[in-house]
């Protein structure tokens, strides 16, 4: 959904809702999660989410988080960080599922697979005590036969390198997991993400860059832009799209994306 600078993404299978992201909240009276997330939501006939995954505790991506528990009633919520819910209305905890991501986590919805592929259980040697909040995004991968949409959250350089080891290490055999048709990019397209070896091994089809008009941060980096399209990527800017929808149609492998705004309009970055 365009949120501005944030990220709210919705995936339905046939008969399951999930929310990954609720965008930001910009002050007391105005949360994305209440004015666009639920409104689009009712909009679809949907009263109920399965699943709701907070990908890291930073505003634009959970800022929304309390606005849309107000208006859509949730069946569990994933989170990165216990602390997530130190904000809920203690009513909806009494009723709420809670668990906190974990690499391997895995459930298929109507043939949908859903997975998470980090932050793993422990901390990797050589990277410190920690992650930080970034670098502890929730990344969810959902895949139909031979298609994927990656979500990473906002990870950065550390965690991605972290990432990749894990998925191509003989443990993790994954190496079948790492290209995706469809990437989310990391934290918007900054420049601490989206590295050489990350991009080119992901190898997306399409990436999308959920972010402000005119951002502060100037995100997406045009360096990160270039990155992807010498990948020979096609690129969509929820600032420029709007909303835009991803739909798996039949037994091929191809991704239908279609932009809310005019989809023969100039996209800039």
């Amino acid at each position: 959904l365009d949120v501005g600078q944030g990220l709210a993404v919705v995936v339905r299978t046939q008969s399951h809702v999930l929310v990954y992201d609720t965008g930001p909240r910009f002050n007391d009276d105005f949360d994305t999660g209440s004015a666009v997330l639920a409104p689009f939501l009712m909009s679809q006939g949907i009263t109920k989410i399965d699943r709701l995954i907070i990908s890291h505790n930073d505003n634009d991506h959970a800022g929304g988080l309390t606005g849309l528990m107000e208006n859509i009633t949730v069946a569990e919520l994933m989170f990165s960080d216990h602390s997530l819910l130190d904000g809920l209305p203690t009513s909806s905890l009494t009723t709420l599922l809670t668990d906190q991501c974990r690499r391997g986590q895995r459930w298929w919805w109507d043939g949908v697979q859903f997975e998470i592929l980090h932050p793993p259980a422990t901390v990797p040697a050589g990277i410190g005590r920690s992650f930080s909040d970034n670098n502890n995004s929730c990344v969810l991968r959902v895949s139909l036969g031979k298609r994927s949409v990656l979500l990473p959250g906002d990870i950065e350089n550390e965690a991605e390198q972290a990432f990749l080891r894990y998925m191509l290490s003989a443990d993790g055999a994954q190496h079948a997991k790492l290209h995706s048709t469809v990437l989310i990019a990391p934290h918007h397209g900054s420049m601490t993400s989206s590295s050489h070896t990350f991009a080119a091994l992901i190898r997306p089809q399409s990436v999308i860059f959920s972010s402000g008009y005119h951002n502060r941060f100037a995100h997406p980096a045009m360096a990160i832009v270039q990155r992807y399209t010498r990948l020979g990527a096609r690129l969509y800017n929820t600032a420029n799209t709007g909303m835009l929808s991803l739909v798996f149609e039949g037994d091929n492998s191809a991704v239908k994306i279609e932009a809310y705004r005019d989809s023969h309009h100039r996209y800039w970055f």
